[in-house]
């Protein structure tokens, strides 16, 4: 049976570094693909998904050139449940077949893979990779953070809130990076983690059968 090189899921709360360590893992030689950076390219002018955004939502949110108000509907759809379900009801679909296309490519070049999704179990697709890694920090730190983005506390505890328990997700990650500490610490755990899969095949019934 043909060895298929591992992919590895990321994810973690926000603010707490996802696209930080997955930096670190591209030193390391994985593809990294952000399914945020996916999501942007989903709603660009003249996408399906933005088409569909704006039906369900209005011209209100989109500028004269097509581009979508992202900040406008964020602060909406973070204060309306049924509203975040509706959008991500028309972007998860199309960013997963874009991530899933780029872990092929990575696949069929015989590289390893690393994709960031915020919402991966959320999602349900624990299944989808060899490996699961949970980027977490201290609660005052992931503020800190999030603070710097410019967030009030208001929309911090909206995202937050918006998403699993970070605790829940480290328990059910397969590895657990905490990125409290400085970016030598987080690559030597990053390295560890590399280790560690290098030698995966991916999960049952995602094997390639040829031999």
């Amino acid at each position: 049976m043909k060895r298929i090189p591992p992919s590895i899921g990321i994810t973690g709360g926000p603010g707490c570094g996802k696209s930080t360590a997955a930096q670190c893992l591209a030193r390391a030689g994985f593809d990294v693909v952000d399914t945020d950076a996916l999501a942007r390219q989903a709603v660009e002018p003249g996408r399906p998904a933005a088409a569909a955004i704006r039906r369900e939502f209005g011209p209100q949110f989109f500028a004269a050139d097509g581009h979508l108000h992202r900040d406008s509907l964020a602060r909406l759809v973070f204060s309306d449940e049924s509203a975040r379900l509706r959008l991500n009801a028309i972007i998860h679909p199309e960013v997963r077949a874009l991530w899933k296309s780029a872990a092929a490519r990575s696949a069929d070049a015989d590289r390893p893979c690393a994709i960031i999704i915020p919402l991966l179990f959320e999602s349900g697709l624990d299944n989808e990779f060899s490996a699961i890694a949970c980027v977490g920090c201290s609660p005052s730190t992931q503020r800190l953070r999030l603070r710097a983005r410019g967030w009030d506390d208001d929309m911090i505890q909206k995202r937050i809130a918006a998403q699993w328990p970070l605790e829940e997700k480290c328990r059910r990650a397969t590895h657990v990076i905490w990125n409290d500490g400085s970016l030598e610490i987080l690559q030597y755990q990053v390295d560890r983690l590399a280790r560690a899969i290098e030698t995966l095949q991916e999960k049952p019934g995602l094997q390639n059968p040829e031999t």
